[in-house]
């Protein structure tokens, strides 16, 4: 089935990118006007309910300070006479502007007088807890809502005390509001905010009560528990506005504002959808808006899509042109320089590179053929159907019995079914994505051969195996030279037993030589030693100077020659001596090397500096000689400094731990620094410095021995320093 055209995807796709976009807008832009326009009608709500909160304390606070100023010149006498009060206070109507009724009081709470004159009201008589709160206050008090006990009306009083002479309370002056007449209490509750809001009026306390509600039968009732978020907020003292649900569900909002004079809070709510009409206007045209720009846009769109897609109608006829031209290249004419004359170019520059591509790849192939064909291997390409897609010549020359070509054709029909019983479970694995290797033994050209075949699975993106390489050589030469060799390597080390044993034994022999020549030096060296001293200690009288003087030569020569031999012996043993591993402390044997050459020279001063806790790992008797030889050639260089000092510590050098023995002697010429560990090199004469030249080479065969490096670093006349590592 055809899909839609570029053209009217590309319509569709604008339309609907266009209609998201307005949509987004306004969404995006209802949300802010609803936003503002919620912050606006509640600044404006609870400025409304602020303005009348404090016009009704306005109005409190003028009706009080009025029926004070009355109280202050009512005369005194005129209190206790009912008749009086009732002409003084018909002469002075003004009042009754404010208030429906004034009642005269006397300190006991019973009315004295009212005005106007109700039937039985003079026998009210005002609890005494009230008379106590009065007398208490000592200023005007508001009471109310409460039901008067002669009308049987909600009101609310206004108190004033009234004093005499000696301060005592004389009297009451009340002024009366009843909550059903016209007054500017009860008028709020029929006056309306908007068309369907309304105020109403609550107390603040533990049993909230209504003074003002559009619904009379309200007033005087307590107000339900569990109320609203809002009224909540507003019986708590919090002054502001709120959208909430009333009891009935319908959406509100309202805004409250307590009293100053009363423990009252103002309420007043509005529906929310009487509040919101404007803006449910306002967002209807907006959506209105909104789909006559959709439908002026998709005409508009339709043409610039045709036209700017009109020239790739063009280029792809080209293309099917070119497709229908059959093999070679020919370039579509570029005919336009915008983005169409681009791609153009740029579909004429995929094409070159496409025929290169392929002349390349069939150059490819061909070597690759070639290659495979001339390998002195199989190799072929079997698809997951076990069906031939490719052979090399050696796989031609080696099945040619089974006759036709192997493409095409299974493995099945290629090897037999004696050949598959081998080949088929290995190529089940290989199909299930293991690589296999597998021999088999088969005859070529009537020649039994064995055959090493590996299966190597190829696959997809997918990671499935769609088909194996296959790779098979002969490999019977192979394991014919392996037997050779498995031979050869038998007697070879058969002879290298032979020779290891023949040198083993010549080794022994060595040594037993080296100990026998050595006892045999020593026999005449001590001859000479002895006979040198007897001559000395007998005839000594009888010889000059000189004759003492070549004795003692005798006798030096000989001593040195056996320390020479001694030391030659221990050259030689170090190299069969087997090593003992454990951890060694080089500052404890350091400190015992100085100990012991400071106590066999106590006339010398030298200043031994050792780094403590230089643990390492080897054998605790050869490192011991490699510091005694190391600092005893340090002491022995050192003899001629006045302040001789020998440091024995160590380093890090490129991350690698390194001792060091360093000493403030002679020193030497570094030109001679890989001679000082050759055997019998010195660098001084021998009547400079006692010595056999074998300590130092001791010490680089003791280090080597440990896989570790010795080097030495001086400078002629300022002292040499010693540096070897021991890796562990």
């Amino acid at each position: 089935m055809r899909t839609l055209s570029l053209k009217w995807r590309a319509v569709l796709g604008v339309t609907t990118l266009t209609v998201l976009i307005l949509v987004a807008v306004s969404a995006v832009q209802l949300h802010f006007m609803h936003r503002d326009f919620a912050r606006v009608l509640a600044d404006q709500q609870f400025a409304l309910v602020s303005r009348l909160a404090q016009e009704i304390d306005g109005k409190f606070e003028d009706y009080t300070d009025v029926l004070a100023r009355s109280a202050a010149s009512l005369p005194p006498e005129l209190l206790d006479s009912p008749t009086g009060l009732r002409d003084y206070y018909r002469s002075r109507p003004g009042i009754f502007t404010l208030f429906d009724d004034v009642l005269v009081l006397d300190a006991g709470g019973h009315v004295v007088a009212d005005y106007p004159e109700v039937a039985g009201r003079t026998a009210i008589v005002l609890a005494p807890a009230y008379m106590q709160r009065i007398t208490a206050a000592g200023r005007p008090l508001i009471d109310g809502p409460l039901r008067g006990k002669a009308s049987g009306e909600p009101l609310v009083r206004i108190d004033v005390p009234i004093y005499g002479p000696d301060g005592k309370l004389r009297a009451v002056l009340e002024g009366v509001l009843r909550l059903y007449r016209k007054n500017f209490l009860a008028n709020l509750g029929s006056t309306k905010v908007g068309d369907s809001g309304y105020f109403t009026i609550l107390t603040r306390g533990s049993a909230p009560r209504y003074v003002i509600s559009p619904d009379r039968a309200k007033i005087l009732t307590e107000r339900p528990p569990g109320s609203s978020f809002s009224i909540g907020r507003a019986l708590a003292g919090k002054d502001g506005s709120s959208e909430d649900t009333n009891r009935s569900g319908t959406e509100a909002l309202y805004s409250y504002k307590s009293l100053s004079q009363v423990n009252w809070v103002l309420i007043a709510a509005v529906p929310a959808a009487e509040a919101y009409m404007p803006l449910a206007d306002a967002e209807h045209r907006l959506w209105l808006l909104g789909a006559l720009a959709c439908l002026l846009v998709m005409p508009l769109v339709w043409g610039m899509a045709w036209l700017i897609l009109r020239p790739v109608a063009g280029l792809r006829d080209e293309i099917d042109k070119l497709r229908g031209a059959g093999r070679g290249y020919r370039p579509v004419p570029v005919e336009r320089r915008d983005e169409i004359g681009d791609l153009t170019r740029s579909f004429n520059a995929l094409m070159r590179e496409r025929a290169v591509a392929e002349a390349r790849q069939r150059d490819s192939e061909e070597r690759l053929r070639m290659i495979t064909d001339n390998l002195p291997a199989l190799v072929s390409y079997v698809g997951a159907d076990l069906h031939y897609r490719f052979v090399n010549r050696t796989y031609n020359d080696w099945f040619h019995h089974t006759g036709g070509e192997f493409v095409g054709r299974t493995l099945r029909e290629v090897m037999g079914e004696e050949g598959y019983a081998i080949v088929g479970p290995a190529t089940e694995r290989a199909l299930k994505g293991e690589a296999i290797t597998y021999r088999r033994r088969l005859l070529v050209r009537g020649e039994p051969r064995i055959i090493e075949s590996t299966l190597i699975p190829d696959f997809d993106a997918d990671n499935k195996v769609v088909g194996l390489y296959v790779l098979a050589h002969d490999i019977t030469t192979l394991l014919h030279t392996k037997d050779e060799l498995r031979a050869l390597n038998l007697e070879l080390e058969q002879r290298v037993r032979e020779r290891t044993a023949a040198l083993a034994l010549s080794n022994r022999e060595l040594e037993t030589f080296a100990y026998s020549v050595a006892h045999d030096f020593r026999a005449p060296l001590r001859a000479m030693d002895s006979f040198s001293a007897i001559l000395l200690e007998e005839q000594g009288a009888r010889l000059d100077e000189s004759g003492h003087e070549h004795l003692q030569r005798i006798r030096a020569s000989s001593n040195r020659l056996a320390r020479l031999i001694d030391d030659l012996l221990r050259l030689a043993q170090l190299a069969q001596q087997e090593l003992h591993h454990e951890s060694v402390d080089l500052s404890v044997l350091a400190a015992q090397v100085l100990a012991v050459l400071q106590a066999a020279e106590t006339g010398r001063g030298v200043q031994g500096v050792v780094t403590p806790g230089m643990i390492v790992t080897g054998d605790r008797v050869l490192l011991g000689t490699l510091l005694h030889e190391l600092i005893g050639n340090a002491w022995k260089f050192t003899t001629a400094m006045p302040a001789a000092r020998i440091e024995v510590g160590c380093e890090l050098r490129d991350g690698t731990r390194t001792f060091y023995v360093r000493d403030n002697g002679v020193g030497f010429d570094m030109t001679f620094a890989q001679k000082v560990f050759a055997p019998f090199a010195r660098l001084h004469g021998a009547d400079e410095f006692a010595g056999t030249g074998i300590g130092l080479a001791l010490a680089r065969r003791i280090v080597d021995r440990h896989s570790g490096h010795l080097w030495a670093e001086a400078r002629d006349g300022q002292g040499a320093a010693f540096w070897f590592t021991l890796p562990n």
